[in-house]
């Protein structure tokens, strides 16, 4: 299950591979644009005594892949991870210019010779260059420079400009600058992370050059991480600026939308809840200028855009089951995408203004979208295996995977039951989302007996649930957690162990059979402090010391 395992190694391993102590800012933010997307900071000196109580140290984040190892010792080497250590993207995207993006991690630099030791071992041949602020090097799709005090790796993007504006920038334009995200830097957590919501927009030219730009000024989220013994933890809270404060403040959610799916006819695999006030999307097309835009073409329907926009009440929610591909995703086409998936489902949302929703679903029956002949709407997508799906309309609106699965929901008597430690904290939010990993690992084994992966992960995961409270004062509050099946063991421990266990898993002989539980040995043969080159070994004229 080469997929699944590649999802958490992006996951837990690339980003701990620059973990660092996120105690205060350090001279290393004035080199994070103010406007960056995303900001990652982590604590290793936290992972690393975690990591440590379950006989694992820094190598362990190799999975026993010693050229991997070799690589993060040297790291360890060059970086001080005493210090801060910051992995931020920033996008931004224009009609005119198309898009731009850059992934860059900025840290504090402990070891110069460390940096040419691992390039003349991992990158030999490799250019160093100097300039009178860094020095530096490029490679096919990144590159590195570093100064007496920072180091900057920045991928994707293997120029020396991108470089030059990063040791050169104005602190007043770093992210140093801003007081909030300052304020999100938690010394006591393993991970901290900050969004900037407004400069999201910007990777959409569309959205870009609209006004939803300047309302959403002043809106960040941040939040903590923290890999605690059983659970992978998280709480974020979102500060919205003073204009769409007002806004949501003038259109408050219901925050009822779970109770809509709960007559699902069986234990789901995930649900989804979302609550929004229909006023409240009607405020931001009208001040994005969406609207007039919507009812050009609304109108040529015989459809108005308030019509529309107060059609639904608001509150959606989701369940599904049995969702199982039929087919392994290296083989997927846009050819067969609609016979990907198959399983049950149930979509729910409620209805504010009935006669603006049957107006609407007669035009689209008259165009030929949709098909209302049949006691049920069926509608050309989303059904079950390639299988048009198919609408009811009663008190509320309901879309599922069959017309018979929608009469089961009808017929229940009683639906699903939450775990009891978790139906409180998702019940009466403005956004709520539950994975049952026991249950979708279970059926995938099942549909897939001969894959070995999936029993581990069921015997590692437990669920994973995320959450979020409604407005109060100016900013609003959730919570996220990854839960595992042994609740004894830190979590970044049995992580690395399913890791290291589906890795071996995949690269075994047939029929091999191996253990979930490998942890790995603290490494031995490459010196603490003296693995060092100097820019003749880079440049080829003699070759590095020996490892």
């Amino acid at each position: 299950m080469k997929t699944l395992s590649l999802l958490f190694s992006i996951i837990f391993c690339s980003i701990l591979l620059f973990s660092c102590k996120p105690n205060e800012a350090t001279d290393q933010t004035r080199h994070i644009p103010a406007d960056a997307n995303f900001v990652l900071t982590l604590n290793a000196n936290n992972i690393l005594k975690k990591l440590q109580s379950a006989n694992m140290d820094f190598s362990s984040l190799a999975g026993g892949d010693e050229t991997a190892r070799q690589k993060l010792e040297l790291t360890r080497q060059a970086v001080n991870l005493d210090k801060p250590v910051y992995v931020f993207t920033k996008s931004k995207a224009s009609i005119t210019t198309g898009k731009t993006s850059v992934t860059a991690t900025v840290a504090s630099l402990k070891n110069k010779d460390a940096v040419l030791a691992y390039l003349s071992k991992f990158q030999p041949g490799a250019q160093v260059k100097r300039t009178e602020n860094f020095t530096f090097t490029t490679g096919d799709n990144s590159s590195v420079g570093w100064n007496d005090n920072t180091i900057i790796f920045i991928n994707g993007s293997p120029d020396e400009q991108q470089l030059l504006t990063l040791f050169t920038m104005n602190k007043e334009l770093s992210m140093g600058a801003k007081d909030i995200f300052n304020k999100s830097l938690n010394p006591s957590a393993d991970a901290t992370f900050f969004m900037n919501t407004a400069a999201f927009l910007l990777t959409n030219p569309t959205l870009a050059v609209s006004k939803l730009s300047i309302l959403l000024k002043d809106t960040y989220t941040y939040g903590n991480i923290n890999f605690n013994n059983g659970s992978v933890d998280g709480d974020m809270q979102t500060v919205y600026g003073q204009g769409f404060q007002s806004m949501i403040q003038n259109n408050p959610s219901p925050a009822n939308a779970l109770n809509l799916i709960q007559r699902y006819p069986e234990q789901p695999g995930s649900i989804f809840s979302l609550s929004v006030n229909p006023n409240l999307l009607k405020a931001l097309a009208e001040y994005a200028g969406i609207k007039a835009l919507a009812e050009q073409y609304l109108g040529s329907l015989g459809i108005t855009a308030d019509e529309a926009l107060s059609a639904l009440g608001g509150n959606f929610a989701l369940a599904s089951s049995n969702i199982t591909p039929n087919m392994p995703l290296n083989k997927l086409t846009q050819a067969n995408f609609k016979s990907l998936l198959s399983g049950n489902y149930i979509l729910s949302a409620g209805i504010q203004n009935r006669s603006a929703l049957d107006k609407i679903v007669s035009v689209l029956g008259t165009t030929g979208f949709i098909n209302n002949t049949t006691g049920f709407i069926t509608v050309p997508f989303f059904g079950n295996a390639g299988t048009p799906g198919v609408m009811k309309i009663d008190s509320n609106l309901v879309y599922g995977s069959s017309a018979d699965f929608i009469n089961r929901f009808y017929q229940a008597a009683t639906g699903f039951a939450l775990p009891q430690d978790i139906q409180p904290k998702l019940q009466n939010k403005v956004l709520a989302f539950y994975l049952d990993g026991q249950t979708i690992f279970q059926q995938l084994h099942t549909k897939f007996p001969a894959e070995s992966s999936y029993p581990l992960a069921k015997t590692t995961f437990r669920d994973f649930y995320l959450y979020s409270d409604k407005l109060a004062g100016n900013s609003s509050k959730g919570a996220f957690s990854l839960r595992l099946i042994n609740n004894n063991q830190n979590s970044l421990a049995a992580i690395l162990q399913f890791l290291n266990a589906v890795s071996k898993i995949t690269n075994a002989p047939a029929g091999a059979s191996l253990p979930l539980t490998d942890t790995t040995a603290k490494p031995a043969g490459i010196p603490d402090e003296d693995v060092l080159a100097d820019p003749d070994v880079i440049q080829g004229t003699k070759p590095p010391k020996p490892l």
